[in-house]
């Protein structure tokens, strides 16, 4: 056999390799740990959407500026236009977690619709970068969420303009007439949906936490001495808030 030149190789082994690198992430997050993912978001910013869609829909509005919430409100709009099941009571509300399983309001509504990609292996991995240290960026972060707080609200959802290449399609535009509906199917409890899906996938919760709790004996590492002058640099308000919060945590502990 005629030896394969060393680029080759390399490319020819790049997709096994990958492929690799993405499995053992994946199943190290759902056993809990955090050793080689520092955590997983079911509803984020990384979309793979029609282009005709993204155009006809406005694309992201250009109200949100700075960090967050323009991508909850594109999936939003699109989750009004082909609803999964019927929309909850607490569906405008925003509670942040870092298992998926404890989501709350839209996050975990927007999860029906992940969850199924995630364990077909349809997934990102979002390397670690530096963030843009600046005020500004992060500081129009509250605007951006009252501004979604609002849209949700918004029961007749009024699209953007469509954006310039959008071409007439005629499923596209027979979709936007018809207008959007809320579905009358009323979803499983969440957690306990979710746990059915580990199940039928194999990953059973019991060997898998990592979507509900870390593994026993597993704490979350610290950001260290960088993050916390970062944060009082950005957020001076909740660095000192926190650091409180954290003395008489460790007071009530017997600490001195």
């Amino acid at each position: 056999m005629r030896r394969l030149p060393a680029h080759f190789k390399a490319e020819f082994f790049k997709p096994v390799l990958q492929q690799a690198l993405y499995q053992e992430a994946f199943e190290s997050w759902f056993r809990g740990e955090v050793c080689k993912v520092d955590g997983i978001a079911l509803v984020s910013s990384c979309l793979l959407i029609n282009r005709q869609w993204f155009l006809a829909m406005g694309g992201f509005r250009e109200a949100f500026a700075g960090h967050g919430y323009e991508d909850f409100d594109l999936i939003h709009r699109l989750a009004m236009y082909y609803p999964v099941g019927k929309r909850p009571a607490d569906y405008p509300e925003d509670v942040k977690s870092r298992f998926p399983g404890d989501y709350r309001g839209f996050r975990r509504h927007f999860s029906y619709y992940a969850v199924p990609h995630l364990f077909n292996g349809s997934f990102l991995l979002h390397q670690w970068h530096p963030r843009p240290l600046t005020r500004q960026y992060h500081r129009k972060r509250k605007e951006n969420e009252a501004r979604f707080a609002e849209i949700l609200k918004d029961t007749t959802l009024t699209l953007p303009e469509p954006l310039p290449g959008f071409q007439a399609d005629a499923e596209i535009l027979a979709v936007l007439k018809n207008g959007v509906f809320d579905s009358g199917t009323v979803l499983s409890d969440f957690p306990c949906w979710l746990r059915e899906q580990q199940t039928l996938n194999g990953f059973p919760v019991e060997e898998y936490p990592g979507l509900f709790r870390f593994q026993a004996g597993v704490r979350k590492k610290h950001g260290g001495f960088w993050r916390k002058w970062r944060k009082l640099f950005l957020s001076p308000v909740a660095f000192f808030r926190d650091s409180v919060f954290v003395r008489k945590s460790w007071e009530k502990r017997g600490g001195s």
